[in-house]
Order: structure tokens, then C-alpha cells, then sequence
């Protein structure tokens, strides 16, 4: 097998991977953020925050519930995380 048919595979996987690491940063840091915030007013740390998901229609479902919200940040992190764990496990150099 050629090098570049090796390293192409590997490098889109090194991408993907530095993506997700990026999104579950980001989503750590928020919640962090969060719960500085909440400390300091005693509330739900997801207390005013606003959730928007939008189609390609522009239609949008929005909510400030910060029971779903906190629901919503939680699985987003969890599959970001199961996805790296794959990608990971397939980020190898053939012998």
C-alpha cells in the first residue's frame, strides 16, 4: 500500500479528531462558566441561558429550560466523547 493511500485515511481522522477535542473543550468551558456564575447567585447553573437548534428553513426551537438545556449539553459531550474514542481507536499506522 502507497503512503498517501495510509496517511489520507489517518489524516482525516487526526482532523476529525482535533474537532471534536475543540467541541468538548468548548462545551466543558461553558459549563464551567456556568456553574462560576451560579456560585455566585446560588441558581441552576443553566439559569438564563437560551438553546436555539434551526433547520435549513430557518425554522427554530428555542428554549430557556435549564433542565433541558443542562440534558442537551450532557449528550452532545457524551457523543462527542464516544465519537473520539472511535476515532481514536481507528488513528493507526499499518505494520
Amino acid at each position: 500500500m502507497s503512503p498517501l493511500k495510509v496517511a489520507t485515511p489517518l489524516h482525516r481522522r487526526k482532523i476529525q479528531r482535533d474537532r471534536l477535542l475543540e467541541t468538548i473543550d468548548t462545551l466543558e468551558a461553558f459549563e464551567v462558566a456556568q456553574i462560576d456564575d451560579a456560585d455566585e447567585t446560588e441558581a441552576n447553573h443553566f439559569q438564563g441561558c437560551i438553546l436555539t437548534i434551526e433547520d435549513d428553513n430557518r425554522r427554530k426551537f428555542t428554549t430557556k429550560n435549564p433542565v433541558i438545556i443542562q440534558a442537551v449539553a450532557q449528550f452532545v459531550n457524551e457523543i462527542c466523547v464516544n465519537r473520539l474514542t472511535e476515532i481514536e481507536a481507528g488513528i493507526t499506522i499499518p505494520a
